[in-house]
């Protein structure tokens, strides 16, 4: 599941996620099933991962760095969920808590995306 930025699913890494993800259903059509959640605003961030906590998903992928902070804090108090954030990292100081072992971060590409959630899908 993915939980887009104010920006929507067209455009930018929002679009390149969702590319990634449809890319991941055509390789694993039977183990996989997507859905996203576009944010009108800021606050619909954390409102939209808890709804697919709730959905119980087995990866909630979030897009770049305006969603950083709000993911921590999900992944922090859901450490049984796993997420993942696109273009956003510890190291390049995007996440800036303590380093959480269920955040994956993944580069900003349609194949890096597939190979995340084929990856969470084959439980690897």
């Amino acid at each position: 599941m993915i939980d887009t930025n104010t920006a929507g699913i067209d455009k930018g890494l929002n679009k390149v996620s969702w590319q990634g993800m449809k890319a991941a259903v055509a390789a694993e059509p039977n183990k996989i099933l997507v859905k996203y959640l576009v944010s009108q605003a800021a606050p619909d961030y954390a409102t939209n991962i808890t709804v697919f906590i709730l959905e119980k998903c087995g990866l909630i992928i979030t897009v770049g760095s305006t969603m950083a902070s709000v993911t921590e804090n999900a992944a922090n108090a859901n450490p049984k969920v796993k997420f993942a954030i696109v273009a956003c990292t510890y190291q390049s100081g995007c996440l800036t808590g303590k380093k959480l072992r269920n955040i994956t971060s993944v580069k900003g590409t349609a194949t890096a995306v597939k190979t995340v959630v084929l990856a969470t899908a084959n439980g690897t």
